[in-house]
């Protein structure tokens, strides 16, 4: 209504239902009308009209439900009504209409608030620890969205797919998914375009297909978790991908690949864990290029071979760990001597053989060292 300075934004998704075998590629209009402009988005379907005083069924899609928000025009910008729609398109491709607590999404609350605090409760040994987690969007002080977070969501279930929309929401630093949703499908290769993205939280035990190219590129990216997959596929790291990833997990994958190539590129890794994986093939000896990394843990994978001498170059190591890794042979390489900084040290149910050298009597700081059968 350009009399009183509000803006009509009309969402037409092709995101599918719960249930349905794909709710993502969410084609959309979006039809922005101002005071004194008119701008749309997307990339243009037939579909049934709405108006702002009747919720419509979309033809393509059969979702119920209100087509039309409203937002004070003074306090939007294109770019927020962009934010609004990938959010929006979110909510249809992982089920919202079915979660139990809605979140406020699709409210007429701005974006920022689509969201809540909660509390997760993790039972250990020693009694439960109760945390408290964000579930939701949450923005920056600049009032775009910076988090996307469903992990522990364990209240409602999130069934369907990553919306290649997803995309849009270039200020993200932090996606955060886990086993705990129903979130299936692959990963959507937009995410190569969040060039702010400092943590990629995909532990999704449905999330199949290969590792998108394109996230080689995400210059700020430290944390890469992609555990609980069943991704596929070889991988292969150029000079000057992923420059600032620090810890990159695949623990308890399907992954039938080899330890990527070209692993040394990735040369401000901290951690690099690929417990219990189907990773296999020889150890790179590139992997001796990783001066940073202070752990690096593959315990129970198939890899096979003796353990490259350039392991001893890993100085900043504190852990190193192969345990139940039965393919792995040959000698302790006299090399990890050097790795002065160890506390850890485990060759347990591996086929390690020959004599301990004498230079692990350098690793005075060991407390953890493991060769048993």
């Amino acid at each position: 209504d350009s009399d009183d300075g509000v803006v009509i934004v009309e969402f037409f998704s092709s995101a599918t239902s719960p249930g349905a075998d794909r709710a993502d590629n969410a084609a959309a209009d979006a039809t922005v009308a101002g005071p004194s402009s008119t701008t749309t988005l997307g990339s243009g379907i037939d579909d049934t009209t709405a108006d702002s005083s009747n919720s419509t069924t979309n033809s393509t899609t059969g979702i119920d439900g209100p087509a039309i928000l409203s937002i004070e025009w003074n306090e939007t910008t294109t770019k927020q009504i962009v934010e609004r729609y990938a959010s929006a398109v979110f909510y249809y491709a992982t089920g919202g209409e079915t979660w139990a607590s809605q979140l406020n999404f699709l409210t007429n609350k701005s974006v920022c608030d689509w969201g809540r605090d909660g509390f997760t409760q993790i039972d250990t040994p020693h009694g439960p620890i109760v945390s408290l987690d964000f579930f939701g969007i949450r923005c920056s002080p600049g009032g775009h969205p910076h988090t996307i977070n469903f992990r522990s969501f364990y209240q409602d279930m999130l069934v369907g797919t990553l919306p290649t929309e997803i995309g849009l929401l270039e200020e993200l630093i932090h996606v955060g998914f886990d086993s705990q949703v129903w979130i299936h499908g692959t990963i959507p290769t937009e995410l190569g375009n969040l060039k702010k993205l400092k943590v990629l939280w995909l532990s999704l035990e449905r999330l199949e297909g290969t590792l998108p190219t394109e996230l080689a590129s995400l210059p700020l990216l430290r944390d890469l978790i992609l555990s609980n997959t069943k991704l596929s596929g070889n991988v292969t790291f150029h000079e000057g991908d992923l420059a600032s990833l620090d810890n990159l997990e695949l623990d308890d994958t399907r992954w039938e690949s080899t330890i990527p190539q070209g692993i040394g590129y990735l040369t401000q890794l901290t951690e690099l864990s690929m417990r219990n994986t189907a990773m296999q093939g020889t150890i790179p000896s590139d992997i001796g290029r990783l001066t940073s990394l202070k752990k690096l843990v593959l315990d129970g994978c198939r890899v096979k071979g003796p353990i490259p001498t350039e392991v001893g170059n890993m100085t900043s190591l504190r852990a190193l760990s192969f345990e139940h890794s039965h393919f792995l042979d040959g000698p302790i390489p006299s090399e990890i001597g050097r790795l002065v900084k160890l506390t850890q040290l485990d060759f347990a149910c591996t086929n390690i053989n020959g004599v301990i050298p004498d230079t692990l009597t350098q690793l005075t700081k060991l407390k953890d060292f493991d060769i048993s059968k």
